[in-house]
C-alpha cells in the first residue's frame, strides 16, 4: 500500500487539529509555520470549549465531539483542563426570561440548570452580584489553557504521531 503524505499550512489550533486528524488516519504529516512558533489568533483564544454556543443537532454534536477530543489530547499530552461548565448571567428581566426559555427549550437535550443568585455566586466568586437575578449553568463547557496548549501540542504531535514541523517557513 502506498504511503500517504500530507502537508498542513499553519501551526495554529486548526492546523494542529488537522495534523492530528491526518496522523491518526495514517498520513505522514508535515506542518509548515511561517513564524518560529504560533503567534496568531490561537494564542489569543480565551480557552473555552463551548458547546452551549452551538445550535441543537449536527453542530452541537460536533462541539461535544470536539470537547471529547480536547479531553483526550489534554490527558495524553499532560495539559491542564477543567470541565467547570459555564455561567450565563442575567442582570435584567429580559436576560432572565431568555435564559429561562433557553433552559426550558433544551431541558431534554442539554445538561443545563437555572441558578438563583446565591447558587451562581457559589459557582464563582468573581460574579458582580449588583442587580444579578440569576444564571444559566451549562455543564457541557470546558476550559483549557490555550497559550500553554498551543505551545506544547507540537512536541506532543511529533512524539506521538511523528508529525514534522517546519517553522520559519512561509508557503505561497
Amino acid at each position: 500500500m502506498p504511503h500517504k503524505n500530507a502537508i498542513v499550512i499553519g501551526a495554529g489550533i486548526l492546523g494542529l487539529a488537522t495534523a492530528r486528524s491526518l496522523a491518526i488516519r495514517g498520513y505522514k504529516v508535515t506542518v509548515f509555520e511561517r513564524n518560529e512558533k504560533c503567534v496568531g489568533a490561537s494564542i489569543r483564544n480565551f480557552g473555552m470549549i463551548w458547546p452551549i454556543g452551538q445550535p441543537n443537532g449536527v453542530l452541537y454534536e460536533r462541539a461535544l465531539r470536539s470537547k471529547s477530543i480536547w479531553k483526550e489530547v489534554c490527558t495524553e499530552a499532560g495539559l491542564w483542563f477543567d470541565e467547570a461548565g459555564s455561567l450565563h448571567l442575567a442582570y435584567n428581566d429580559l436576560e432572565w426570561q431568555v435564559i429561562n426559555e433557553f433552559a426550558e427549550a433544551n431541558k431534554n437535550t442539554r445538561p443545563l440548570k437555572i441558578l438563583c443568585k446565591e447558587q451562581a455566586t457559589q459557582k464563582s466568586q468573581a460574579i458582580n452580584t449588583h442587580n444579578l437575578l440569576g444564571a444559566l449553568y451549562s455543564k457541557d463547557d470546558m476550559i483549557v489553557e490555550a497559550r500553554v496548549a498551543i505551545e506544547k501540542l507540537p512536541a506532543f504531535l511529533m512524539e506521538k504521531y511523528g508529525v514534522e514541523f517546519k517553522c520559519n517557513t512561509a508557503i505561497n
